[in-house]
């Protein structure tokens, strides 16, 4: 049937309406996860909000009757109110709880005005084929927002141009309403969208802020910069430098550091991951060496620190932003990691080593990745990783996998130590710098010989509390049941204290002006 100006103005109201409510998530999602740690509890969130906030406006469009125009401005309004209160405001203001909460809240919120815009624009011709193309148009403007907010706006143009994105969808929706408002309507909108775009974070505006992307990650100190930011597929890549150190951060959270901190200027876990394994293997030549994950290049140095002249270094890091930010460490670090030995892959480490063909096999592979509950990462702590680096390494070859674990006997370290001794016959640990390392070996029988005496008892205890313990597999991702949890992560209280101190930081310091 030919639809009229009628019927095609509530398709083309249902198209932007999915549009913007998809775009919106993504913004809510991205402040709300760039605080709180990326797990696979992700996807469960964005797409448990949206379809509850959907729900709760479709009941309750019934009650209160809203006419359309009122949907709309209400929308607007309520993108306005959470670029103000989550965004330029946020933490600096009311805090780490509340800035999240509010996310949530205005992310049920929007998605709860949508629900309502598509119920109405549906009640006058449900029963018909209109009713039925209104629900298509949504559906291909969610998809239509999906996409343009997760992989355009938020990744390419940041929050400040994704806020005004989702406000001139919405301003543009204005014009299929007739009626004498729609122009001054409009026009709020345009004046909304100009004013998101010059009214920059407060964060920003702070001199004793340092700031990436907008969003406030430490208070700096005399000495505090930032040395380098990009975003990423990954999130917000930083490198700052404060009280010595210097520092990678990906998001809101340190990923490693070299300085003063350590002792030796480097994290000790991290450099025994790669070096403990190449001292087991010994000097051969031509060897081979897998590093999983790049960081700060700490374990990379360990693994230079003993490899002879014809060795080399294969390098499989994720995101293809990391080796411009691991730059800024070639000096800091003795042996440098710019050395032409090593070979920079950006690839997965699970898909390297599931894809690889047959070729020279490695004589140690060091696996130095963390915040081992990511999407990105979990994988690399399962059986069938393991399996597949095994089918990679030689019959006398090391493997050594760093954790964050500094207990050997809670239940983490027993689950990685449990699938680790399914792929490999011999698996010892070292904690002798703070952190568990893994150590494991398809054919050597001497690992305890490289690690303290005392390690072989704790390598006993091990084997049998491990036993109660599930295998860490693709299916069954049982180490995350552990790891993670949505209200016990012990990062939300590190980043409350964090976000709390530098709030009475910021207010001692106005007072004193």
């Amino acid at each position: 049937m030919e639809l009229g100006a009628v019927e095609w103005r509530r398709i083309a109201l249902a198209l932007l309406v999915g549009a913007w409510s998809l775009m919106g998530q993504f913004i809510f999602n991205r402040i709300i996860f760039f605080y709180v740690a990326n797990s696979e509890y992700v996807a469960a969130s964005i797409i448990t909000l949206h379809l509850l906030g959907f729900l709760l406006g479709s009941l309750a469009v019934r009650r209160w009757n809203l006419p359309i125009p009122w949907l709309i401005a209400l929308s607007m309004a309520t993108m306005a109110l959470a670029f103000f209160f989550i965004w330029w405001a946020g933490v600096l203001w009311f805090g780490l709880f509340a800035t999240v909460g509010m996310a949530a809240s205005f992310s049920m919120l929007s998605a709860a005005l949508a629900g309502a815009l598509v119920i109405s624009l549906m009640a006058p011709v449900a029963q018909t084929e209109q009713g039925r193309a209104i629900i298509i148009a949504d559906t291909a403007g969610s998809v239509l927002g999906a996409l343009v907010g997760g992989f355009l706006l938020i990744p390419l143009w940041g929050i400040n141009a994704s806020f005004a994105g989702v406000l001139a969808i919405q301003s543009l929706s204005l014009l299929l309403i007739p009626g004498p408002l729609r122009w001054a309507s409009m026009a709020c909108g345009v004046t909304l969208i100009a004013l998101g775009q010059f009214a920059s974070p407060m964060a920003g505006k702070h001199k004793d802020v340092l700031t990436v992307e907008g969003f406030p990650i430490e208070l700096t100190q005399e000495d505090g910069k930032i040395l380098f930011e990009t975003r990423s597929p990954y999130g917000l890549l930083s490198a700052t430098e404060i009280g010595g150190q210097t520092i990678i951060n990906i998001d809101n959270r340190p990923l490693c550091s070299v300085g003063e901190r350590w002792a030796g200027h480097v994290d000790p876990s991290a450099w025994d991951t790669g070096e403990i394994p190449m001292k087991i293997v010994g000097e051969r030549e031509n060897m081979r060496v897998a590093n999983v994950g790049l960081g700060c290049g700490i374990t990379l140095s360990g693994i230079l620190s003993r490899l002879p002249e014809s060795g080399t270094v294969d390098v499989i890091e994720l995101n293809p932003e990391m080796p411009r930010a691991q730059e800024l460490f070639r000096p800091l670090l003795k042996p440098s990691t710019d050395d032409p030995r090593v070979t920079i892959l950006i690839d997965d480490g699970f898909r390297h080593f599931a894809v690889r063909g047959e070729g020279d096999l490695y004589d140690v592979i060091a696996i130095d990745v963390a915040w081992m509950q990511n999407m990105n990462a979990t994988h690399l702590f399962s059986r069938e990783m393991y399996q597949n680096l095994a089918k990679h390494l030689k019959q006398d070859g090391v493997v050594s996998v760093w954790s964050e674990e500094s207990n050997p006997f809670s239940p983490v370290s027993l689950i990685i130590y449990k699938t680790l001794a399914e792929v490999f016959p011999e698996v010892i640990v070292e904690t002798k710098d703070g952190l568990v390392v893994f150590i494991a070996s398809p054919g050597r029988n001497d690992l305890v010989d490289f690690v303290r005496p005392e390690m072989q008892s704790v390598r006993d205890w091990m084997s049998g509390a491990s036993e109660s313990y599930p295998i860490n597999s693709l299916n069954d991702l049982a180490m995350n049941r552990f790891k993670f949890t949505v209200t016990g992560d012990s990062t939300w209280e590190r980043l409350e204290q964090k976000y709390g101190a530098m709030r009475e930081a910021l207010s001692a310091r106005t007072e004193i002006d």
